[in-house]
């Protein structure tokens, strides 16, 4: 194999792919539609990112999340207006809307998310500067914000707001490509969220939230309350390509070969030590296997997945390597 030796062995198929770089839009463009928040079909008027009370090309990926909007202050009870609302007091970070939703819930895992349909695909291979503002709700009609959470981010994915979260309980990542490490616990100012990441898959959608179940998500309580539970305001949502490293990840790997092996099992190695670490992910942007390779081979079980297309993601010494495998 050429320029990186990589043999990847999948059960019943023989496929050999070759990896292509495109450019479809100009760089630093922002692939968020509506990145604000502020336009929307019509003023809102009541909860739960329904039908005329969420923002243009926004929808509501899991449960009930909410639209604020400067317009609803006609209205001095209403309780999605902006400043004042059930969730707090908070003016938009950016013009005069935002979203908010459900970080943290000691009940059930209970989680709240919002998505958009990106203006184009990413490109895989590239690197992507993602960015958005949040705040914990605090002082509204209603006590709902109970405590500070941290986790709350960026998840990208090719699965539609009904493929990613169907009815029934939230099926955790346990993983998001950005999220903050730190508790949120400023309810005055608004906090930027940002990082970068590189693009193993030509990801449709950005969804916003927090992908980590209750075991895994850090919370602080700030007021006493039987339950704990963390609102958070999002606005000025920025997904960017990262013209710095345009092209760099494929400088070790442009292409690889599947090849069958009765024993379930994925092969992955590469010609020397390179402390590489090893990500997998599903068609839809979950994680389901990684590991930090120390040595230079690393063998995966997957009799027991699900048939369909997976993504290998090789990192180390400032080199990134991508290859895609099918289960059947």
């Amino acid at each position: 194999f050429s320029r990186g030796h990589i043999s990847w062995y999948v059960t019943k198929t023989v496929v050999c792919f070759l990896m292509s770089l495109n450019s479809f839009y100009s760089i630093g463009q922002n692939l968020v539609p509506n990145p604000s928040l502020e336009l929307n079909d019509s003023c809102p008027q009541s909860c739960c990112f329904t039908v005329g009370n969420q923002p243009l090309y926004w929808r509501a990926w899991k449960s009930s999340p909410d639209y604020f909007h400067g317009c609803a202050e006609i209205d001095p009870f209403s309780s999605v207006s902006v400043p004042y609302n059930v969730a707090g007091f908070q003016h938009a970070q950016e013009s005069e809307a935002y979203a908010g939703l459900v970080a943290y819930s000691e009940f059930n895992n209970y989680r709240e998310y919002i998505g958009v349909s990106l203006l184009e695909p990413l490109e895989v291979g590239h690197r992507y500067q993602v960015s958005f503002w949040t705040n914990l709700a605090y002082g509204g009609q209603v006590e709902i914000t109970t405590s500070g959470c941290n986790n709350v981010g960026a998840l990208f994915t090719n699965l539609n707001e009904e493929q990613f979260a169907p009815p029934g309980p939230i099926e955790f990542r346990n993983y998001a490509h950005v999220y903050s490490t730190e508790v949120l616990l400023d309810t005055v100012s608004w906090t930027l969220v940002e990082g970068s990441f590189v693009a193993d898959s030509a990801y449709q959608y950005l969804v916003i939230g927090n992908f980590f179940e209750n075991d895994l998500t850090e919370h602080v309580p700030v007021v006493s309350s039987f339950q704990e539970v963390a609102y958070v305001y999002i606005d000025n949502v920025h997904v960017t390509e990262d013209d710095s490293t345009v092209g760099m990840p494929y400088e070790d790997v442009t292409q690889f070969c599947l090849v069958d092996n009765d024993n379930g099992s994925v092969v992955i190695r590469w010609p020397h030590e390179l402390g590489l670490g090893v990500r997998i992910l599903d068609s839809g942007g979950r994680l389901v296997w990684s590991r930090s390779a120390v040595q230079d081979e690393v063998i995966v079980q997957t009799s027991n997945w699900p048939s369909g297309l997976y993504c290998g993601v090789l990192q180390g010494e400032g080199r990134t390597a991508f290859v895609k495998f099918m289960v059947r």
